[in-house]
């Protein structure tokens, strides 16, 4: 990994800001196999209508949004306003949640990040054997 993560480190701060750490195989199937992903370009996997959101990451940058921001790229979109991107400053995949405070009012929750390099060696054949790869291959 290009860096280290120290899991006695983990607080509970930490995980309300970044999300859980996926650290091996296991994690990764788990966390794929949870979500129901949607058909890219389909309305619901569509992050355009979130204009000014943005998403924390652990890279330098405060934030990255949503939208035009050349640092990240949406891999993949899940059931539940949930999105996977890739950080190409730092090599990492951030999977968030929109959620809403009142209305109109949104933000991004995190739920789990992991390695690229990691990531990149076993989703694929998970994703393969995924219950919807036929929606998102």
């Amino acid at each position: 990994m290009p860096w280290e993560f120290d899991e006695s480190q983990l607080t509970p701060e930490l995980l309300e800001k970044h999300g859980r750490p996926l650290l091996n195989e296991k994690d990764i199937e788990s966390a794929l196999n949870d979500e129901t992903f949607l058909k890219s370009g389909s309305a619901k996997a569509d992050q355009t209508h979130y204009q000014k959101l943005g998403f924390q990451c652990l890279c330098n940058a405060d934030m990255h949004a949503m939208n035009d921001d050349f640092r990240v790229n949406l891999i993949l979109s899940a059931s539940g306003e949930k999105f996977l991107y890739k950080c190409t400053a730092m090599g990492i995949y951030i999977f968030f949640q929109v959620k809403a405070k009142w209305l109109v009012n949104h933000y991004c929750s995190p739920i789990w990040f992991v390695d690229g390099d990691l990531f990149d060696k076993y989703a694929g054949d998970i994703l393969k054997k995924h219950k919807n790869y036929k929606d998102i291959k």
